[in-house]
């Protein structure tokens, strides 16, 4: 092992210690949190502010159009004219962002036949407002592998989200919360990383530079709408064939397992990204894959034991009403692996700049679990999760296989990695 592929590893060993630290403590408010809202909210109202907050994070991946992927894996001499150009497309994709959710609020709350809830995205639309502020300094703390400082600021942030959603939850016991706590969260995400982060790249848009930046980022965009409605689309589909109190029960069990386990997975990601971009381009794509799923598999273990302890810890944690749904907690923990493997396999695929490929297969994963969900003859909240966590476990494994096979084509060409 060479010396530069060593100070990377020990990089990414370092990044992902910094993220998991502040993950730990993400996983203590979010669990915090949950026992909070759980007592002061019912299961429909529960079901509601969890409807509401996936809608705004759907509409919030339309900022993935900008290109901050890009900025962490460009080559040095494109990056002044990407941060440049991005910062600009930031603000005009939040300004359109802004107006669609206030256009198809009204049609959500009709379509889902929730018509609370089209006030309540109205005005948490204002939030996209202040993300473009500071949007390429996270970029470029991600390309710099500055993980650390990135790990302590956003956990800031998602802490007091998680606290102050629970506050406003017990005072209103309503689903008026999450909109108090993501408009709080993203005020404090500007202050923190404005304040503590620099770049020296002005806002400015050439036409030029613009169109190129988003034909290559639009394919990424794509890919990132996609894996948002991969990750949301079991709560809306819920939403329309499930009845309002076991779509509650869903809501609850899918947050108590996948939302605290899926924490530690995205701290994994983003240490990961950096780090395998820079093995494949140091021609070492197959060895950084396998290490990859082995860290992958090591951080589902913990999974595993959160399925184990489930029958125990909800109706201590969360009280008595929510007992029904232990099961479905050690149910979808299952489902937080699978969504891990997954996760890996179309990583590696961006970092070697197969954006196409990662498109087609976030696009068919996305149209195989939701074709699984709805052609499913399901009536109970136990029989959606069954399903979920089935398809997506075949679907995981489909991913990783067609991955494996890519690895053993690969061949090194011109400075660039291609399939045959």
């Amino acid at each position: 092992m060479d010396s530069q592929t060593l100070s990377s590893k020990r990089r990414f060993v370092h990044n992902l210690a910094s993220l998991l630290g502040g993950e730990g403590a993400h996983r203590v408010s979010r669990l915090l949190s949950i026992m909070l809202i759980a007592r002061a909210l019912g299961v429909e109202e529960y079901g509601t502010m969890v409807f509401v907050g996936l809608c705004h994070e759907t509409f919030r991946s339309l900022s993935r159009l900008a290109g901050g992927s890009l900025i962490i894996q460009c080559r040095d001499d494109d990056l002044k004219w990407m941060c440049e150009n991005a910062g600009a497309l930031n603000w005009g994709l939040a300004l359109v962002t802004v107006i669609l959710q206030c256009t198809l609020a009204e049609l959500i709350a009709v379509y889902f036949e929730q018509p609370s809830v089209a006030f309540l995205l109205q005005v948490l639309s204002i939030s996209h407002l202040l993300y473009p502020l500071v949007m390429v300094r996270v970029n470029l703390l991600h390309r710099h592998q500055a993980l650390k400082k990135f790990a302590l600021l956003s956990t800031l942030c998602v802490v007091v989200e998680d606290l102050s959603c629970a506050l406003v939850a017990i005072y209103t016991e309503n689903a008026w919360c999450v909109v108090v706590a993501k408009i709080s969260s993203a005020l404090l995400w500007c202050v923190l990383f404005y304040r503590y982060t620099e770049h020296d790249y002005p806002v400015k848009f050439d036409i030029s530079h613009s169109l190129r930046l988003l034909k290559t980022s639009s394919r990424v965009f794509v890919s990132e709408i996609c894996k948002q409605l991969r990750s949301s689309c079991d709560v809306f589909i819920a939403a329309r064939v499930l009845g309002p109190e076991a779509f509650g029960l869903y809501s609850f069990a899918r947050n108590a397992a996948i939302g605290i386990a899926q924490s530690l997975g995205n701290a994994y990601i983003h240490a990961l990204y950096p780090h395998l971009t820079k093995l494949v381009q140091a021609r070492q794509a197959g060895k950084g894959l396998l290490n990859a799923y082995g860290f992958a598999l090591l951080i589902s273990s913990l999974f595993f034991i959160q399925s184990l302890a489930a029958e125990f810890y909800v109706p201590l944690l969360f009280g008595e009403k929510w007992q029904a749904a232990s099961t479905l907690v050690a149910l979808l923990c299952f489902a937080s692996v699978a969504i891990l493997l997954l996760d890996t396999s179309l990583l590696f695929q961006r970092c070697l700049s197969r954006f196409t490929r990662e498109l087609i297969i976030q696009a068919s994963v996305l149209i195989g679990l939701c074709a699984s969900l709805l052609y499913s003859d399901v009536r109970t909240a136990d029989e959606f999760a069954r399903t979920f966590v089935l398809s997506l476990a075949f679907l995981s494994i489909m991913v990783m296989s067609s991955s494996a096979i890519s690895l053993l084509t690969l061949r090194h060409l011109g400075g660039r990695y291609e399939y045959e």
